[in-house]
């Protein structure tokens, strides 16, 4: 239960997971890598967008302790990306790329778009957003590929 208090943050269950599983203290690591899932998905289901997106990572990745589902990956993502979190909708969209669903990668790179927009136009000197938005108007995912004036007008 000590132990419990002192592991607060999910990142700490997974390195603690990680250190037994190395030791061969197999029960241990399964356990503590039970309580890092645990952990990440209390605090994702809480509206913690960064829980969401590392949810996501996990789920699209897979490890030793942790299956690889792509279904689980896309639900983080989604979520994170209708709370508002811009790079979760565009990692989604190159979730779907991956996966050759192009119709449903151009909602999610739209989907980006339109949130770097919005929190770009709530505060212009979010640099986040102008390096994003410039970004994906050069390359083209989200919006029509554009080189013209759009970026410059932004600064």
């Amino acid at each position: 239960v000590l132990l419990d208090k002192f592991v607060a943050a999910p990142v700490e269950g997974r390195q603690l997971a990680r250190r037994y599983a190395l030791n061969g203290l197999l029960p241990q690591a399964d356990s503590w890598a039970t309580r890092h899932i645990e952990m990440l998905t209390a605090k994702a289901d809480g509206g913690d967008t960064r829980s969401m997106t590392l949810l996501a990572a996990l789920y699209w990745r897979g490890d030793e302790f942790v299956e690889q589902n792509a279904e689980q990956a896309a639900h983080w993502l989604s979520r994170a990306a209708d709370a508002g979190e811009a790079s979760a909708a565009y990692l989604l969209g190159a979730q779907y790329t991956t996966l050759g669903d192009a119709q449903k990668a151009a909602e999610a790179y739209a989907r980006a778009y339109r949130i770097y927009r919005s929190r770009f136009a709530a505060d212009p000197k979010d640099a986040v957003s102008l390096y994003s938005l410039g970004y994906m108007e050069q390359a083209g995912p989200g919006t029509e590929q554009n080189f013209g004036p759009t970026v410059a007008e932004l600064a």
